[in-house]
């Protein structure tokens, strides 16, 4: 589907992919060659192609560029032509963390870095040149969907939250279904998250603690019924397999703040 964004020139028009929050697929817009950033914000904005209300701070970004482009210049001095790809989003910048095996990297993104982009830097961060074809990202917590290279991260994340959790894991790899409970609630909020059956157990329990903002764990204790976990080992070298649900909490008797 074609968005038709009118200006009050008669330049030629040009067609471009405009990613947003809105969705992994980018919609197709029409704007004058001549047109400005500012001019082609405003009309995104007015046509609902983009989230955020009039006046609002909404960025622009090429494809893989990670200086936003300046409102004031028209497209074509950005670069921006006939069928390139850009980027509109309320974030600056997007904080990605990446889990493969039991170890995160954390690096900063523009909204409009493609997938591939931050596969490459993954890739190179925990040492698997080479390996690149057997590996792919996944949202974390679902490792059942491959995310697709072309896909820009600002889709993935909310205006008011510009971070990105992702596991980067074998394509082939086994998986668990887990929960994490505690008294102050549980996560995921509903239901099971999806992750490496080979990955150490602490990882998904500090996920957790940081989503459900809990502030001391130390000394807190995993469990599955009276069995306690050995939280730096594996789900496989625990003996876990398929769906568990692990409760987790300070030992009987014990402190710990939450």
């Amino acid at each position: 589907m074609t968005l038709a964004v009118t200006t009050k020139n008669k330049m030629a028009d040009i067609e471009l992919h405009v990613h947003t929050c809105e969705g992994v697929e980018p919609k197709l817009i029409k704007i004058a060659s001549d047109a400005t950033v500012e001019q082609l914000i405003k009309e995104l904005q007015a046509a609902g192609a983009v989230v955020g209300e009039p006046g609002e701070d909404i960025v622009l970004w090429v494809e893989n560029e990670e200086v936003a482009c300046e409102r004031g210049r028209k497209l074509h001095e950005h670069g921006i032509g006939h069928g390139h790809h850009i980027h509109c989003h309320r974030c600056k910048q997007v904080n990605v963390f990446v889990t493969h095996e039991s170890h995160t990297k954390e690096k900063s993104f523009a909204p409009s870095a493609t997938i591939h982009k931050v596969c490459e830097w993954a890739i190179e961060a925990f040492g698997l040149r080479g390996r690149e074809q057997d590996e792919a990202l996944y949202l974390h917590g679902d490792l059942k969907t491959k995310l697709p290279e072309h896909a820009h991260v600002g889709s993935f994340v909310k205006p008011s939250h510009c971070e990105l959790d992702l596991c980067l894991a074998h394509k082939e790899a086994q998986s668990i279904e887990v929960a994490v409970l505690t008294t102050s609630g549980s996560w995921p909020h509903e239901g099971f998250e999806t992750v490496p059956a080979h990955q150490l157990v602490k990882v998904e329990l500090q996920r957790a603690a940081k989503k459900l903002v809990l502030a001391d764990t130390k000394g807190w204790v995993a469990k599955i019924g009276n069995v306690e976990l050995n939280v730096e080992k594996s789900y496989l070298d625990n003996g876990l397999k398929c769906k568990v649900e692990i409760d987790y909490g300070p030992p009987a008797g014990g402190g710990g703040n939450e």
